[in-house]
């Protein structure tokens, strides 16, 4: 696989990272850095509609930004890595990458059902906050798709470490509705290790 130059960890490529502003302009499939982190999808890899999701996903959030200067698909990203990291299905990889669609962007539910099927549109539905924090995470814990999406990006937020006073705080509630005893146990283990729990 082609890899974009990288300075990671003080060692330079021929030429730096370009800025990520959409999937059609970058490399982003190949060039994701931040911080220690280095992300590079396997894109290669990846099946035919989990990169439509993935290209989709990315020119939609446009030139929004995880925090002050991160590109938001460094976010988007993180979230699909850790969904395969810990066995997501398709279905599961497609949410990972379009998670936030509809609660950042101009897209609605009906569009991203239209392209990617009702499977796929019901996960987001459902991880798309609509609410209080509470009435959220129950309507995620309606569906095991939705609580594993949204283990992933928790662990992606985390991860990025910026807000993490804030999930420290949340992990209580968090955990009392969505956690069940046996059920993506790897998953809570990366989530309560990163925060230190």
């Amino acid at each position: 696989m082609a890899r974009h130059p990288h300075k990671v960890n003080g060692v330079q490529g021929s030429t730096p990272c370009p800025a990520i502003r959409s999937y059609s302009d970058t490399g982003v499939h190949t060039c994701l850095v931040n911080k220690k982190y280095r992300f590079d999808p396997d894109w290669e890899l990846m099946k035919d509609e989990v990169k439509e999701a993935a290209k989709f996903a990315i020119e939609a959030h446009g030139g929004q930004r995880y925090g002050e200067r991160t590109p938001y698909a460094y976010h988007l990203a993180l979230t699909y890595q850790n969904a395969k990291r810990f066995s997501g299905s398709t279905n599961e990889q497609m949410a990972a990458w379009l998670h936030d669609v509809v609660e950042d962007t101009s897209v609605t539910l009906a569009d991203v059902q239209k392209r990617f099927g009702y499977s796929v549109a019901h996960i987001i539905d459902l991880v798309t906050n609509t609410g209080s924090k509470e009435a959220t995470y129950k309507r995620i814990r309606t569906s095991q798709h939705a609580v594993f999406v949204k283990l992933c990006d928790r662990l992606a937020n985390i991860m990025s470490g910026s807000k993490n006073d804030m999930y420290k705080k949340q992990q209580p509630l968090f955990k009392s509705i969505l956690y069940r005893k046996g059920e993506f146990e790897n998953l809570w283990q990366a989530i309560d290790k990163h925060l230190g729990s």
